[in-house]
């Protein structure tokens, strides 16, 4: 006769609380908060004649960012360098236009988008936070 879960004897899980895996020991320390302080967006619109992506985030707060501002702030390692060498655009003063188009836009799980431009170019992973700040950072004052 099994207890607890399908498989797992019982004796196995007693006093172990929710880890119920008896090679790995239950988490100690800090642990990620139920809720994630990051904000979320609820909506993101991409308006492709205007080159504009729009995101409406929980509690009310829109922010809006040009193609061309996104594409200058990739933030994968071939666009910004990894291991010491310099990224492609620490290198080119202008892109061309294809590569400043945005041509769609996706959601990486719970924390990111994922910007194709009409170049093909779709490595940059914008976190959530991170396009908060690049908010921010166009804001004055």
């Amino acid at each position: 006769r099994v207890g607890g879960r399908e498989g797992v004897h019982r004796n196995r899980i007693a006093g172990r609380g929710a880890n119920i895996d008896p090679v790995v020991p239950p988490a100690s320390g800090h642990q990620r908060p139920l809720k994630d302080p990051d904000p979320f967006p609820v909506t993101v619109d991409v308006d492709r004649a205007q080159q504009v992506m729009q995101i409406t985030w929980e509690g009310g707060h829109v922010s809006s960012y040009r193609g061309e501002q996104l594409r200058w702030a990739c933030p994968c390692a071939e666009c910004r360098g990894e291991a010491g060498a310099p990224g492609r655009l620490s290198r080119v003063r202008n892109l061309p236009d294809e590569e400043l188009r945005i041509q769609d836009v996706t959601l990486v799980g719970q924390y990111a988008l994922q910007i194709r431009f009409d170049s093909g170019h779709a490595t940059g992973l914008y976190t959530f936070s991170y396009l908060r700040s690049l908010d921010r950072a166009d804001r004055p004052g």
